[in-house]
């Protein structure tokens, strides 16, 4: 089995770092894939651009905050098998267990 390997993400961009962590998974103990470990460098871009959109974010009124996790809640939910089966390889929880954390996950949105 190929593991594939997850980038991080800073200002919509795709990074990747020298060094990835490999993840486990807890229950059957099996390499599930690899992540990649931000740097410090990377730590200060994420908070330079967080800095920058900042002022941008605190102007949108709340009807459009509104309509933004409205959408948010909408893709989970169409993902949400995606989702399920993503916290059972890296979490070793029960299927029933990640349908739950992500309904509450939904529900929190909403």
């Amino acid at each position: 089995m190929t593991l594939l390997e997850y980038p991080f993400f800073i200002g919509n961009k795709k990074e990747i770092s020298q060094e990835k962590l490999e993840v486990i998974n807890p229950y059957d103990k099996n390499a599930i894939g690899y992540i990649f470990l931000a740097s410090l460098n990377h730590v200060k871009s994420a908070l330079e651009i967080a800095l920058e959109i900042q002022p941008i974010i605190s102007k949108i009124k709340f009807p459009k905050k509104v309509i933004l996790l409205e959408k948010l809640h909408n893709i989970i939910l169409e993902r949400s098998k995606e989702f399920e089966d993503l916290i059972v390889r890296e979490s070793g929880k029960t299927v029933v267990s990640a349908r739950s954390e992500v309904q509450n996950s939904l529900l929190l949105i909403k």
